[in-house]
């Protein structure tokens, strides 16, 4: 007997079309939070350290995976100007998802974000991950890493994770962070019934992104979360 085999590609392509189904039925709210992302570019000028952000179609993307798995409460490592931290905070609401948290730190800079929804954003300003997980408490369902973990982070991260926890990796390509993470998270025994969804391929990213944007953005996603429906 031969085992079915879905190969890494195959079960990622699937990924992005089920997340992003929303995105070919209701644009107006895509439409509004691009908006709001251009917005924020004015932030760069208070900047300390110019790291650079994230596309606007890599942050259409965290909004439709927020959207779409319903994370209350999220760990971000990487703020800068925060089109990432403003994406899922406006998937968040959109969710109506009750007592609806974000953690988020930057290393370099101070920029307070010009955030007015419902979610509660806690800025770790000038604040390394490690910091930030060290004050952390409670565990968190989605954590987002758009920095480099810090070798004093892999201790926390089995405190600050439950068996369900969605890490999505930015820069995954080459030997950029994102794979570097990804690396270092595999090598922690609690994570090994994981899954790796990678970045949307060019052709699916035409279907939905009129920037002619990459989104270097990957998914280590828990295999209990996958689950075989009869209809659909």
């Amino acid at each position: 007997m031969n085992n079915l085999q879905i190969s890494s590609r195959q079960l990622s392509e699937l990924f992005w079309e089920l997340v992003c189904k929303e995105h070919f039925m209701y644009q107006g709210q895509s439409n509004e939070l691009l908006k709001k992302l251009k917005q924020l570019e004015y932030l760069v000028d208070q900047a300390t350290y110019k790291t650079g952000s994230i596309s606007s179609v890599s942050g259409l993307m965290l909004y439709y995976i927020t959207k779409y798995f319903h994370p209350k409460r999220i760990l971000e490592v990487g703020t800068y100007i925060g089109k990432s931290t403003i994406s899922m905070a406006y998937a968040m609401d959109e969710n109506k998802t009750k007592n609806s948290y974000i953690a988020t730190c930057d290393a370099s800079n101070d920029i307070k974000l010009p955030w007015k929804g419902n979610t509660k954003i806690n800025q770790y300003k000038s604040s390394t991950s490690t910091v930030m997980m060290e004050n952390e408490k409670e565990k968190f369902d989605f954590i987002f890493l758009d920095g480099r973990l810090q070798k004093e982070d892999i201790k926390f991260l089995d405190k600050l994770c439950h068996e369900k926890t969605i890490f999505v990796l930015d820069d995954f390509e080459g030997i950029e962070k994102g794979v570097v993470n990804l690396i270092a998270i595999r090598n922690i025994p609690v994570f090994k019934r994981y899954f790796l969804i990678k970045p949307p391929s060019s052709s699916f990213l035409k279907k939905i992104n009129p920037f002619s944007e990459s989104c270097p953005t990957a998914i280590f996603l828990p295999l209990s979360l996958i689950h075989f429906a009869n209809q659909g």
